[in-house]
């Protein structure tokens, strides 16, 4: 098994110069590092990651903890994260709670007892007790996509859910639509919460009323939406168009609308929220409101990295990030 001392022979350095190397040290020349790296390579080295982190009190982890990785946000938010992780020489341990909060608090468990250097939550639930043991054990932490009820002093990298749904309305409003339903999510959560209330906002703005028989629970669930699609169409006076809290439940309306035989957007407008990258798939061209989940993902990222390093970062990281409308082909001026 090669040493650092057989690569310092091969690459004409010293031991501390290949320590830096593989610690990926700012002060060593580029083409010092280059000569290091290939004798590294030819060597085929793997450092002791066990024995850096009992020097360190490192482990050079982080526990990424999600809701639901069949969710493509998620899953499209986890391969950002990843992908900069590495970069700083990060492994993610990845933990997908399926919005179970009994789960998140056993992996909470476990990633405390593996060191981690910090924890990414995107699992968390409104009223979750849950992160006050993070938040006590003084590691590095940041929430991203939702919040928690108590997030005063909490960091976080969210988005303007309320405003994101208000332009949703907007833009339906716009297009003649005055009868517009909602497929919601769970009020256990906060984007629940707060694209309702964007909603809500938006109708009353406009002048329009609210109606509880066209607003209806999809619990971000692909056969709840389904079902509460099909709800909506078959209402006594149905609603010209409809508005998802996220775009896996507008894909399932999508499913349930053309099975109903009806056209979109001819028939019916439909409009999601996230901007998954399936959502903009010709087949499909889904009209939703964008969250830039890619910035939302590294911001979460270099913000938690720049804390374990205890870099200069006001603390708490608050970030709220503004959401576009993505309008595409299934919403449409009303017709009838």
């Amino acid at each position: 098994m090669s040493t650092i001392d057989d690569i310092a022979r091969l690459a004409g350095v010293s031991g501390a110069t290949v320590s830096r190397v593989i610690n990926n040290a700012p002060n060593v020349k580029p083409e010092t590092r280059q000569r290091v790296q290939k004798a590294i390579a030819e060597l085929n080295y793997y450092p002791n990651s066990l024995a850096r982190s009992m020097r360190s009190k490192k482990t050079n982890s982080i526990g990424l903890l999600l809701a639901d990785i069949t969710n493509p946000f998620y899953a499209e938010t986890a391969k950002t994260i990843i992908e900069i992780a590495g970069r700083h020489n990060y492994s993610i341990i990845l933990c997908t709670t399926n919005n179970d909060i009994n789960e998140q608090q056993k992996y909470i468990n476990v990633l405390l007892q593996r060191k981690v250097d910090g924890f990414i939550f995107a699992s968390v639930h409104w009223k979750d007790s849950s992160l006050q043991e993070v938040v006590s054990s003084g590691l590095p932490y940041i929430l991203y996509n939702r919040k928690a009820e108590k997030s005063a002093d909490l960091n976080y990298v969210v988005l303007d859910n309320e405003l994101g749904a208000f332009m949703a309305v907007e833009h339906l409003y716009n297009l003649g639509h005055r009868r517009i339903a909602m497929i919601r999510g769970p009020h256990s959560f906060s984007t629940g919460r707060e694209r309702v209330s964007g909603y809500m906002k938006g109708l009353k703005h406009f002048g329009l009323s609210y109606d509880q028989e066209i607003v209806v629970q999809g619990k971000y669930s692909e056969q709840q939406s389904f079902e509460a699609a099909i709800k909506l169409l078959k209402a006594d006076n149905p609603p010209t168009a409809i508005f998802a809290s996220n775009d896996l439940m507008a894909l399932s309306a999508f499913d349930a609308i053309v099975s109903s035989g009806l056209r979109i957007p001819e028939d019916i407008s439909l409009v999601g929220f996230d901007d998954i990258e399936i959502a903009s798939h010709k087949a499909i061209e889904l009209t939703t409101v964008s969250q830039n989940r890619n910035m939302m993902a590294e911001i979460a990222i270099v913000s938690l990295h720049k804390m374990i390093r205890n870099d200069d970062l006001q603390l708490p990281v608050q970030v709220v990030l503004r959401p576009k409308l993505a309008a595409r082909k299934t919403s449409g001026k009303l017709l009838r």
